[in-house]
């Protein structure tokens, strides 16, 4: 999915379904083109840079505290190398701390006061724990109460298996469905544990999710608590699946489900430039022209999704949008090959519309379920290249990539966070193609789950220029293994704080042999700093290598 200007401009019609060749602006009885309809996606890059920067009080240190316990299978047998944490509840609620079990499967690590932490929700002091294994299982531990000491035995956590989904989308022939949205929900609450900013809370929630098919029409859910899910799919160009396909989970087995879509009351079609290529990840809007009425006359409003805004015919939002109008409008956003389609459309007649930067296409007199549709759209300037691992130098093929003017703000660095669970358009062989980014000086952001979003500035784009063969190399986050000592002597169980430009970049804590792991690093120059439990600081020099994961030995030295 691309970010481009999305203005209104030169306006494109045709006939027909042959490709829209440049003309004057639609007729005033059809939907005009607004350039705010063709907003890309929410953006995927959360920016978490505090404030203000560290300063650690030598007179009021962290409150601490060492957390013990123990890890088992369902058969009792203990576990080795799970990742544990533990979460402070009431007046210890900014507590939080984290550690992996020994060979006995048991685990022994600080939690300590989080300095940007939110206090975690809970009337009562006390905490939990939870623990994650790498082959998907997981536990949650109940709440208990504790007054605040040095020391904490916590109850057993017993592993339980995660339940799974593959599957494959098909169209009605049987064909694979590439590029579909799968769109799941639970059938219920179910627990779960949610984590932000160093804070964690379990509660029972519907879990919803959702996932884009690759290539080949196939995907994956993991990690599901066992229950019973609901898959609704958008294939857009291929239909839909709006009838839910129930799959039991309860077992907290993995299962295979196929779903075959269906293609009823449609329009679908491509999106091309005048030389005939695709033009990929393009909002394409479908506006219904004419009313549905019904026997008494009355208009009936034909898109369910947004009813509620029926009863605001005459509202206007904030940026000057009439709700009335967006009640029949469906939205479809271009595949690889340049596709798009609506399903279960009312039989009443629209328009096709797309537009980036300063020109857009126009399509009036559309109707379902007829021959496909070609939008034409003009390219002017074009920016073309692929996305590779830094480290692998394997194509990426699940990206989001946006262009802006440069020198606009960015925070960048290890500031930028991608969301575990963001939602990828799929490329094939990582490639890309932005058309119609407005000349001069650009800017160029791409971002994945797993690498650190890279920034790349676009000079002098002429008008009407195609560049292409710009190689983009995501580096990758770092699994970080650090030896922490002063001199000889090992610093075990201490708070580990990361800091870039002054500002807390990531924390953690060291283990009984002095051994911290921190998890999805980016790469650069930090300043490692311990504060002791008598408040005094040692402070040290981290360089962390563009790699997958690093392991090293740090000395540190009071400030």
């Amino acid at each position: 999915m691309y970010f481009l200007w999305f203005q209104a401009g030169t306006q494109v019609r045709s006939g027909g379904n042959a490709p829209a060749q440049l003309e004057n602006a639609p007729a005033t009885n059809q939907p005009k083109i607004d350039p705010r309809d063709f907003d890309p996606r929410p953006d995927p890059v959360v920016s978490q840079k505090p404030d203000s920067p560290l300063v650690l009080d030598a007179a009021k240190p962290l409150r601490r505290l060492v957390v013990h316990g123990r890890v088992l299978d369902e058969a009792g047998s203990p576990v080795a190398a799970v990742d544990v944490d533990f979460q402070g509840l009431g007046s210890l609620g900014s507590l939080h701390g984290s550690g992996i079990t020994d060979p006995g499967g048991r685990y022994s690590f600080l939690a300590w006061e989080r300095t940007r932490s939110r206090r975690a929700p809970g009337a009562n002091t006390g905490g939990w724990v939870y623990a994650r294994a790498s082959d998907g299982r997981n536990a949650t531990g109940t709440e208990i109460k504790f007054d605040p000491c040095p020391v904490i035995e916590m109850a057993d956590l017993k592993l339980a298996t995660q339940a799974q989904i593959d599957g494959r989308i098909v169209d009605a022939e049987g064909a694979p469905a590439p590029f579909a949205q799968i769109n799941l929900r639970s059938n219920g609450t179910l627990l779960l544990v949610d984590e932000l900013y160093g804070a964690a809370s379990q509660e029972h929630r519907q879990v919803v999710r959702t996932a884009m098919a690759d290539d080949r029409g196939q995907f994956s859910f993991d990690a599901l608590p066992p229950g019973v899910f609901a898959l609704t799919v958008d294939g857009g160009y291929f239909g839909v699946a709006q009838q839910r396909t129930e799959v039991d989970l309860r077992d907290g087995k993995k299962r295979w489900q196929e779903i075959a879509l269906t293609r009823q009351n449609y329009v679908r079609g491509r999106l091309l430039d005048q030389d005939g290529q695709p033009i990929e990840g393009a909002v394409v809007l479908l506006k219904q022209a004419s009313d549905v009425k019904n026997a008494s006359g009355e208009t009936v409003n034909t898109n369910p999704k947004n009813f509620e805004a029926s009863r605001e015919t005459d509202r206007v939002g904030e940026r000057g949008r009439n709700f009335r109008r967006e009640l029949s409008q469906w939205r479809s956003i271009t595949d690889s090959f340049g596709r798009f389609g609506f399903s279960n459309l009312p039989d009443v007649e629209f328009a096709l519309q797309a537009a980036i930067g300063k020109r857009s296409a126009e399509q009036n007199g559309v109707r379902t379920n007829r021959e496909d549709y070609s939008l034409g759209l003009p390219l002017d300037t074009s920016i073309a290249g692929t996305i590779r691992d830094a480290e692998t130098h394997f194509p990426v093929e699940r990206f989001d990539i946006r262009i802006s003017d440069s020198g606009g703000e960015s925070s960048g660095g290890p500031f930028d966070r991608v969301p575990h669970d963001a939602v990828f358009a799929w490329h094939a062989a990582g490639h890309f193609r932005l058309i119609n980014a407005p000349p001069g000086k650009r800017r160029l952001r791409v971002s994945a789950t797993g690498y650190v979003p890279a920034w790349m500035d676009i000079a002098d784009l002429q008008e009407g220029e195609r560049r292409a063969g710009l190689n983009v190399a995501l580096v990758p986050l770092c699994k970080l293994q650090l030896t922490l000592s002063q001199g000889t002597k090992l610093l075990p169980l201490e708070p580990v704080m990361l800091l870039f430009d002054q500002h807390l970049a990531y924390e953690g804590g060291s283990d009984e042999f002095g051994e911290a792991r921190l998890a999805q690093v980016a790469p650069g120059e930090y300043t490692i700093q311990v504060q002791r439990a008598d408040g005094s600081v040692l402070t040290g020099t981290l360089s962390v290598p563009a790699k997958s994961s690093h392991t090293t030995r740090v000395e540190l030295a009071p400030r």
